[in-house]
């Protein structure tokens, strides 16, 4: 086998391993943001162990122009976000003090995120 050859196949494979391993990094992994995960923060926990579950920080993974929400008039202290769920809680003395999850999109209607006075002047 001559060089030229030998030198074409390493090129491709070298590319196709590339390829591969690239792929599989930027591959979306699975969100933590579920409410079987949801279902596993107690009261009384600290934010950090309801961060372990939940897979980090209060976050929204959603792709640009997913649903933007607005919890009520009382600010949760901190949420996650992602298209499975919905999970916000509320803290007390640093622990958690109370648990609020909704499924995702789908039991989640966006419309209903929006105050009616805003919807009405949209008409929505």
């Amino acid at each position: 086998m001559n060089t030229r050859r030998r030198l074409l196949l390493f090129g491709l494979l070298a590319g196709l391993i590339t390829l591969a391993v690239g792929g599989w990094m930027l591959w979306p992994r699975p969100s933590a943001i579920t409410s079987e995960n949801a279902a596993k923060i107690q009261v009384g926990m600290t934010l950090a162990e309801v961060e372990v579950i939940l897979g980090a920080q209060a976050r929204r993974e959603l792709p640009p122009g997913g649903l933007v929400t607005t919890i009520g008039p009382v600010v949760p202290d901190a949420w996650w976000q992602s298209e499975d769920a919905l999970v916000w809680i509320y803290l007390d003395s640093g622990r958690v003090a109370e648990i609020h999850c909704v499924d995702g999109p789908s039991d989640l209607d966006p419309l209903s995120l929006i105050p009616p006075w805003l919807r009405r002047w949209l008409r929505l």
